[in-house]
Formats: C-alpha cells, sequence, structure tokens
C-alpha cells in the first residue's frame, strides 16, 4: 500500500540595504516532550505544561504561526492511525481544534512503528502576546503513540525602534572541543552504545538587559533497534547538576529511526550564558545510537541599545538526488548585511537516508571562501525495521574568520554508496554583529498539512502567504537571497 502524508513549512531570507522602520522574524517556543515509558493509548491525549509567549516589541502584527509535533506512532503495537486532532489556544486549558487532518491512514500501518510529523496552522490563536499561557493537547487515535516533542513557531511584524526585543538563537553542542566554541566534530561520528556522552558549549549573547524566556537542548540521532524489542531512553544533564526529563526510546516493534529529544519547557538546571559548559547526554537500555549531536537552542529578550547583538539565520543549501554518482557538491554565497560582524557559530544540518546493514561511511567536507577545511566521516548503518531517515550536524566554525560578505561556502560529501539517498543540507549561522544600517530578516511559514493520505501520482495543493514588509521610505531596497520548502513524509 502506498502512504504518502505530506508537511510543509516554508523559509525566506532575506537583504536589506538601508534601516528599516518595520521587520519580520520568527520566534521560536518549546513545549518539551513525553516523558514516561507508559505509551499513551489510542484516543487518550497528550498534554504538556503550557507556556508562556511574551512578545515585547511594539507594532506587532503576527503573520503566521504553527505548531509542529513529532511523535513515534504504533508505539507498542502495530495499528492503522484513523484520526489526529490537535488543540491549541490561549489559556492554561487547550480546547480548540486547529488541524486539518481528517484522513483515516495518517499514518497507516503495515507492522511496524511510523515516525510522524504533524503541524497545524494556529496564526488566529495567537490573540494576545503579553506574558500570555498556551496550551497544546494531542490526540491519535487507531494506535498507541509515544516519544512525542513539539514546538511553536510565530512569525510577526514589529517596529524596530521597541525598546526591548526577543529573538531566538542557536548553538551547537560539541563532541570534541576544548572552548565549547570549535570543535573536532559536533556529531559523534561512529555509533555509540548507551552511556553518558560529554558535549561541550558555549553561548555567548552579548546584549544588555537580558532575560531569558526559554532555554532547551535539541538532541539528534539515529536509534538502532539491535533487533530486540526493549525500549532505551535518553534524556541530558549539565555537568555538576540534575536531569532533564527521560524520554522513552520506544523498542517494541525493534524499529531503527531518528529521534528528537527536547529537554523540559524551563531553563535547565545549572545554564548559564558566556560561560564554558558540558553537558551529558545520558542514553541507556537498546539505545546504540549513530550521528548523535545536538544544538542548545535560545529565546530571549534584550535592550535594543546594546552596543553589539547576536543572531542566527538559516540558508538552504543543497538537495541532492540520491543517485550514485551524481553531483553531491554545492558552493553558495553566503550574505549576511549588518555591519561589524564576528560569526560565532557556522553548521550545516544534513538529512538524507540509508537503507543498508552494513556500515556507511558519508565523508563531508567543506570550505570557506575556497579554503578547505577537516574533513569528517559520518557512520551510517540500520537495523531492520528502518522507519525513517538520518540527520546530523556537520561543523564548519573552525572556518569563520575566513568569511566575508558574499563569500562562497562549499559543502560536498561522498556518493559512492548505492544504499544512500538524497541529501538535504541546511546551513545555519550565528553571528555577533554592531550596526544595523543594513540588515538580514529570516522568517518560517506554515506551508500545508495533508489531511489524509495522497495515493502515488498524486497531488497536494496548499495556498500560504509571503511577506515583505517595506523598507524605509523612499531610498530602502530588498533583496532575496533565499525561499525554500521543506517537508516531512512518509512513503511505504
Amino acid at each position: 500500500m502506498n502512504r504518502k502524508i505530506l508537511v510543509l513549512f516554508l523559509l525566506i531570507l532575506l537583504s536589506q540595504n538601508i534601516f528599516s522602520a518595520t521587520r519580520i522574524k520568527t520566534v521560536e517556543f518549546n513545549f518539551g516532550g513525553y516523558y514516561s515509558a507508559t505509551d499513551i493509548a489510542s484516543g487518550s491525549a497528550w498534554t504538556p505544561p503550557y507556556i508562556i509567549v511574551n512578545l515585547p516589541e511594539t507594532g506587532i502584527v503576527i503573520k503566521n504561526a504553527y505548531v509542529e509535533i513529532e511523535y513515534l506512532s504504533s508505539a507498542g503495537s502495530a495499528a492503522d492511525v484513523t484520526n489526529i486532532d490537535i488543540y491549541f489556544n490561549a489559556g492554561t486549558s487547550a480546547t480548540d481544534i486547529v488541524d486539518n487532518i481528517t484522513g483515516t491512514q495518517v499514518p497507516d500501518s503495515s507492522g511496524e512503528s511510523n515516525l510522524f510529523v504533524a503541524r497545524a496552522d494556529v496564526t488566529s490563536k495567537i490573540t494576545s502576546w503579553t506574558n500570555q499561557p498556551y496550551s497544546l493537547k494531542f490526540v491519535s487515535v487507531g494506535s498507541p503513540h509515544n516519544m512525542h516533542s513539539a514546538k511553536l513557531y510565530i512569525t510577526y511584524e514589529y517596529d524596530d525602534t521597541s525598546p526591548i526585543q526577543i529573538k531566538t538563537v542557536h548553538f551547537p553542542i560539541f563532541s570534541d572541543s576544548l572552548d565549547g566554541i570549535s570543535g573536532v566534530i559536533s556529531t559523534l561520528a561512529q555509533q555509540i552504545s548507551p552511556v553518558s556522552v560529554p558535549f561541550k558549549y558555549r553561548c555567548d549573547l552579548p546584549e544588555s538587559g537580558i532575560t531569558i524566556r526559554q532555554v532547551w537542548f535539541e538532541i539528534r540521532g539515529l536509534r538502532q533497534s539491535g533487533g530486540a524489542t526493549t525500549d532505551g531512553s535518553i534524556n541530558v544533564n549539565i555537568s555538576g547538576y540534575s536531569s532533564e526529563p527521560t524520554m522513552t526510546l520506544d523498542g517494541a516493534l525493534t524499529d531503527t529511526y531518528r529521534f528528537r529529544y527536547l529537554s523540559s519547557t524551563g531553563t535547565p538546571a545549572g545554564f548559564a550564558p558566556n560561560t564554558l559548559q558540558t553537558v551529558y547526554v545520558n542514553l541507556s537500555g537498546t539505545a546504540n545510537t549513530n550521528i548523535l549531536g545536538g544544538e542548545v537552542v535560545i529565546t530571549y529578550e534584550y535592550s535594543n541599545n546594546s552596543n553589539v547583538k547576536l543572531k542566527t539565520v538559516s540558508y538552504f543549501f543543497a538537495q541532492s538526488t540520491g543517485t550514485a554518482g551524481s553531483v553531491t557538491s554545492f558552493t553558495v554565497p553566503v550574505y549576511l548585511n549588518e555591519d561589524g560582524i564576528t560569526i560565532e557559530r557556522i553548521y550545516a544540518k544534513i538529512s538524507g537516508s540509508y537503507d543498508s546493514t552494513t556500515v556507511g561511511s558519508i565523508e563531508v567536507n567543506s570550505a570557506i571562501a575556497g579554503n578547505s577545511l577537516t574533513s569528517r566521516i559520518y557512520q551510517i548503518v540500520v537495523t531492520a525495521a528502518q522507519i525513517s531517515g538520518f540527520e546530523f550536524y556537520h561543523d564548519l566554525s573552525e572556518g569563520r574568520s575566513y568569511w566575508y560578505n558574499g563569500a562562497p561556502i562549499t559543502i560536498s560529501w561522498t556518493n559512492t554508496l548505492a544504499a544512500l539517498g538524497g541529501c538535504a543540507v541546511e546551513l545555519f549561522i550565528t553571528y555577533k554583529y554592531t550596526s544595523e544600517n543594513k540588515y538580514t530578516e529570516f522568517y518560517r511559514v506554515f506551508a500545508g498539512q495533508t489531511p489524509n493520505e495522497v495515493a502515488s501520482a498524486g497531488v497536494y495543493n496548499y495556498t500560504f502567504n509571503l511577506f515583505f514588509p517595506d523598507p524605509e521610505y523612499p531610498v530602502g531596497r530588498k533583496v532575496l537571497r533565499r525561499t525554500w520548502l521543506r517537508g516531512d513524509f512518509i512513503e511505504g
């Protein structure tokens, strides 16, 4: 049976060549995860704690907002999903259904679990943003479910002269680093057994008047089943402090899958900005894992009068076809328009698929402005049944001093493995700057969710809007640098 469930969002990157009166951005919030070994039964709900949204700017116009839920369907036993309901609204209890999923095979089952991503447009539900509680609830009918994690993305226009503003920034964690800023690798190259794995990080926040709203660790890896039906588990803790809640890595149907672990909605115990720290990723049970890595994500308020500011933007970089011998070397000029830029971190998230029980080595090479960086090899392998592709992080921060505005950045990988499918690359750049006379904007919008499966050769259509607030009159202008769609789907 063919089953194709597609969910999309769109990402926009703009450069502005004059100070803008109205700007646009996306801020992220974390609902955390489901932290229990007990699968949630068909028809029962995952209800994470409500979160507080505070957008401090003036002149706010909400343009787009969506929730993103990633979870494991058919956790514990295989069954078709006959309905999904996502509830979201202002307040401390979620009562309003917001999704468009109405079909009876979302997803269906052929004996294994399904790693599923569901998104829902909640633009109309963002009605207040001054210390406003927002609540989420997720219900799946037909099969048990587990391993939930959820995020909220809010895209809005605002007055750039607002005295207090808010942003979301990303930092990679490093498995081999002396300073938490640069390292040999930001994702482990080889499979590891269930142990506590130390990663270093340093999150330098240069602004004044900072109020941290949320901090979370976003950990990714490829969990191997090993043919066993026993579960594994994962949590994290900052060195010397208590652990964040534990998420189960379900093993009942002997699946191999990628996972996303989000730490809880509060600030992890012991987190300190502008400080070198170690976080332990703790794996136990049946949890042999390939390409383990992650990020620290911070949403915080700051004074607009700060002399130095920080920003994270994302560039679409590449999508290969997956055909052995096809082009897998891509070069993109990277523009950042502010003055006084110092790049703090630059790294890629590489997504793809691999279908072999024989270990495959993917060699990733990179360069900035023609200067070659350290080549790294990442090992991928799957043990049946495989129900997802993989995602891992590749760091380029060692070459950040080579960058200049418009500098070409190259990323390439070996493509001799017949079992290696197409790979996509998204580039993240976190940088400091001293002046906003010229400016770079980056935002995300919801671009669709299929209500049911899409038949082979079928078409799914969804209409969405893009937003380009005018630069300052009369001499402002914008340059559109990148626009791309990201889709998550199940096929089988």
